[in-house]
């Protein structure tokens, strides 16, 4: 089960709305921590080691 749907699981419906809230936050700081490693990968390794270590984890993602 995704980590997303485990911690909707273990949330109490009488405060859903905090919940929520402090999901799509630690959410959107982990897409900014991805994004700026995104780009200093790419800045100082070149796009060709970017897209391999993409690669590399997408296809452990996929395991």
């Amino acid at each position: 089960m995704p980590p997303r749907a485990d911690l909707c699981l273990s949330t109490d419906p009488r405060q859903a709305g905090i919940d929520f809230t402090l999901l799509q936050g630690v959410d959107a700081v982990v897409s900014m921590a991805g994004g700026l490693g995104a780009g200093w990968v790419a800045q100082h390794l070149g796009f060709a080691s970017y897209f391999l270590i993409a690669v590399v984890l997408a296809v452990l993602a996929a395991r």
